[in-house]
């Protein structure tokens, strides 16, 4: 039942005359008291003892502090509050406010700096061990090598536990490849590296299981949907989840029907299962030979599209055909496909993997041992050396001393130096980009990915040195 308003005057608002909970036959001694006290406090004057103390205490206080009217603008004068006996204690609750949020802020921000830090280089370091499979298997077949940029593709944006996090994730997923979904991660980007970035990332259209759902029938085919599909995007690359109903029938029916339309469209179309065992749905089971699911995908789109074979004798598919799987990628299951595949003499170039958030979440600084630690400090105009080493740990927490220098070592390796000296440090590839608040040098998202791809280009090689 809706309750009776009131409006009282100097009030805007409108309030209930019987706030819910209290009882009739209590509203005059609870609710109409109370309004009849506030409006004899605006009404009655101050008396002597209260007005003089407030009178004494303003005096005691002084003026308040601010130019003289003629010397503000008229809109500034309207603007500024009038001099309120208790403003002082207002003043004080203000001034505590706003230094708990200088130290809330400071906090925030330092702990803020450390995330930001050392989520995307845990990301980072996460996929890094991802191409490497897919690098040394094109070493073999003689793939492309620039196409490991995008032979891991970001879908973790959705399974992370924020949009921040997922850019930040994001970012640390770039450095090594260029394919992503997390767009958010362009704006983190541009935020946090000035200068000239060039192409922070690229992806393609895609389908999901509602887009497929929608258009087909349950249960029903699947064939009308993939060709208004096709359709709709005549040109470039189109990815289309393939697994909704019926993955084998899709490729044994559905793809076939289509092939012409397939094979002349100026582009590629990328079939994308999402469900089963991933190395087993791409590469096939082997147990038997009449089902499709012993073939497995790549297989049966050769049969079906053919493609080519390079000088090292691997099977390479038609360039308008096409496959991506983005469920459960580990570094492990990725090396099992890509050695499966070669197996049965497929190249790499073959598939594209999509990482989710199981492998860029489950990750911590403690995964890598990553930490940002204090080693050296200035103190009453003397440098003194800092090192925590609890008594109490095993040794892996134990942090280096003093000042710290990372060298390029006689085979191309990174290695730390510690203790050394001003003229060593000043030498070190860390160098300082960031202190008191204030950016040193700005570097661009290129700078950082070309000092990387440096260093495993160099990594690289020093690996095929000593392996051959």
């Amino acid at each position: 039942m809706d309750q009776p308003l009131l409006a009282h005057r100097g009030c805007r608002s409108r309030r209930p005359l019987r706030p819910p909970g209290i009882p009739p036959e209590l509203l005059h001694r609870q609710v109409r008291p109370l309004l009849r006290r506030r409006r004899g406090r605006r009404r009655a004057p101050l008396q002597g003892g209260r007005r003089e103390r407030r009178r004494a205490e303003c005096d005691r206080r002084g003026p308040h502090p601010r130019p003289p009217p003629s010397r503000l603008p008229a809109a500034e004068v309207l603007r500024r509050p009038r001099r309120h006996p208790g403003a002082h204690r207002r003043a004080d609750l203000h001034d505590r406010e706003h230094r708990r949020r200088v130290l809330l802020a400071r906090q925030l921000h330092r702990d803020g700096s450390l995330v930001l830090v050392l989520a995307p280089v845990d990301e980072r370091y996460a996929g890094a061990p991802l191409p490497r499979p897919a690098r040394r298997r094109r070493a073999q077949d003689r793939g492309d090598l620039a196409a490991v940029d995008y032979q891991l593709h970001d879908f973790s944006f959705r399974g992370l536990s924020s949009p921040e996090s997922a850019a930040a994730s994001g970012a640390g997923h770039l450095l090594s490849f260029k394919g992503s979904d997390s767009l958010g991660t362009i704006d983190y980007v541009r935020r946090f590296y000035k200068g000239d970035n060039g192409i922070v990332l690229q992806s393609v259209p895609a389908t999901e299981h509602s887009v497929m759902t929608a258009g087909t029938p349950e249960r029903g085919d699947e064939t009308d949907m993939f060709r208004s599909i096709i359709s709709l995007y005549p040109s470039g690359i189109v990815s289309v989840v393939s697994d909704t109903y019926d993955l084998w029938a899709v490729l044994t029916k559905v793809l076939p029907e289509l092939h012409d339309e397939i094979v002349t469209r100026d582009g590629k179309l990328v079939i994308r299962p999402d469900s089963g065992d991933p190395a087993d749905i791409l590469c096939g089971t082997a147990i038997q030979k009449n089902l499709p699911a012993d073939k497995g995908v790549v297989e049966l789109l050769w049969d079906e599209f053919g493609g080519t074979v390079n000088e090292q004798g691997y099977k390479v598919l038609d360039p308008h055909i096409g496959a991506i799987y983005g469920d459960s990628i580990t570094v492990e299951r990725a090396k099992d496909i890509v050695e499966r595949l070669a197996a049965k003499g497929f190249a790499s170039t073959n598939v594209v993997f999509g990482v989710g958030s199981f492998t860029y979440q489950y990750v911590t600084r403690d995964t890598f041992g990553s930490a940002i630690k204090a080693t050296w400090v200035l103190r009453s105009g003397e440098g003194h050396p800092m090192r925590k080493d609890p008594v109490t740990d095993n040794g892996s927490k134990r942090s280096a001393r003093g000042r710290l220098a990372v060298l390029v070592g006689d085979r191309g390796e990174l290695t730390l130096h510690e203790n050394v000296d001003a003229a060593t440090e000043a030498q070190s590839l860390l160098q300082p980009v960031w202190a008191d608040g204030e950016f040193i040098e700005y570097q661009s998202f290129r700078n950082v990915r070309d000092r990387l791809a440096e260093q495993a280009a160099s990594l690289a090689a020093r690996t095929e040195t000593v392996a051959a």
